[in-house]
């Protein structure tokens, strides 16, 4: 149990980007408690990060459609430019002055520049289908994470309701084994009872609190799951 502990701590550690061996201290958790009713909600699981990537990928994909289509409409494009561009023409012998350089060299020019892909269409046609089936398989990669993440929220909200009861079932068992246990030791004190009955009644006890321990462990491995699906 020890060598367990130890190696849960360097994993988690390492997990939150420390140092492995760096002193860990676990905060205690609240008790399990009832979750709420299935399906009141809403669509949590639409925020979950493997959604929200499928969904990135997809509006991704649709721009490159959009994109593709853009291509075979007319372009139009506007350029502007605007210098000094050498050092004139002064008269042999004369370095050239500011205005005189202002006046011969500055210079701006604009052009205006209209394209449009006539001879490419089978071209264009073709980018243009590998840009829709990209589109389509990364909608349906989107649709299956939606399916994905609903069912798996469904699950989880499933598990949380029927592992709430057995922990609230295995908590109860607790406190009726302990009061057999401490009957079986009165009887034995008084020479009532035996030796057996004892040890019977205390393994009894710890059964029951080895079974609240792991249904309460299953209880915390269904919440992270629903959290996992449910928060982005």
């Amino acid at each position: 149990a020890e060598r367990r502990v130890a190696r849960a701590r360097l994993q988690l550690n390492d997990l939150m980007g420390r140092d492995p061996g760096a002193p860990l201290e676990l905060a205690p958790l609240p008790p399990p408690a009832a979750p709420a009713e299935a399906g009141a909600g809403g669509e949590p699981w639409a925020a979950a990060p493997d959604v929200a990537r499928a969904e990135a990928l997809r509006r991704a994909a649709e721009e490159g459609v959009a994109g593709q289509r853009a291509l075979r409409r007319p372009q139009l494009e506007l350029t502007a430019d605007a210098g000094l561009f050498g050092p004139g023409f002064p008269a042999a012998g004369t370095p050239p002055a500011l205005p005189d350089r202002l006046r011969s060299d500055l210079g701006a020019s604009v052009g205006l520049s209209l394209s449009w892909p006539l001879w490419d269409h089978g071209l264009l046609a073709a980018r243009l289908s590998g840009a829709r089936l990209r589109a389509d398989q990364a909608g349906g990669i989107a649709e299956v994470e939606r399916r994905r993440a609903r069912l798996a929220w469904r699950r989880a909200e499933t598990d949380l309701a029927a592992l709430s009861r057995e922990v609230a079932l295995r908590a109860a068992a607790v406190p009726r084994a302990r009061d057999s246990q401490v009957l079986a030791e009165s009887l034995y004190r008084g020479g009532v009872g035996s030796s057996l009955e004892v040890l019977d009644a205390y393994a009894g006890l710890v059964d029951a609190q080895i079974a609240e321990a792991r249904a309460v462990q299953r209880y915390r491995a269904a919440e992270a799951e629903a959290r996992r699906w449910s928060e982005p």
